[in-house]
């Protein structure tokens, strides 16, 4: 196997785009955006700063508690069966839902918002040393928290977790009550 096989597409959008994991570095969930034309790698501080200029235009609270709504959905999900987190298709439904009630350009949130789920959704297949990640999708929530109620940039909630051990992240995420 090699970077890139075994390509699952998770939802598909009217303009032809999509999401779908394949075969990562580290394991099968590597999550990629398909253009219309060819699949692209996607950054935490690219989706990042994205969630941000929703926040400066919506407002950061505002958004801020929508993204925990998909937490919440992520977290439902761990519950239900920690050992193999699976996307659903009702979730987008509830997503799609949220967005479609909220904003005028909902279409460009919505995908920001499942790209979000479906980023949480894979840190739970995440191997480091072939161990099952600890932290799971609070990554994510810790760095939105950061970007969006510390006002932290993009760049610097996306890498904030780089070079830190699980136990300085868990410590850091439970003084935010995450």
């Amino acid at each position: 196997m090699s970077y890139g096989d075994h390509r699952r597409v998770l939802i598909e959008f009217e303009d032809g785009t999509n999401f779908n994991y394949s075969e990562g570095h580290i394991d099968h969930y590597h999550l990629m955006f398909f253009n219309g034309q060819k699949d692209r790698d996607l950054k935490d501080a690219q989706y990042f700063q994205a969630l941000k200029n929703y926040g400066l235009k919506y407002g950061q609270d505002y958004i801020y508690q929508q993204f925990v709504k998909i937490v919440k959905m992520v977290a439902r999900l761990a519950q239900k069966d920690p050992a193999d987190v699976q996307p659903q298709q009702q979730d987008f439904g509830l997503i799609a839902q949220m967005v479609h009630t909220s904003v005028p350009d909902n279409d460009r949130l919505f995908k920001l918002y499942v790209c979000f789920y479906l980023a949480m959704i894979s840190e739970w297949h995440y191997h480091d040393d072939y161990r099952r990640s600890k932290l799971h999708h609070r990554l994510k929530y810790l760095g939105v928290y950061q970007l969006l109620k510390l006002n932290w940039s993009a760049k610097a909630a996306a890498n904030f977790s780089r070079h830190k051990t699980w136990q300085q992240l868990d410590a850091e995420m439970k003084k935010y009550g995450i």
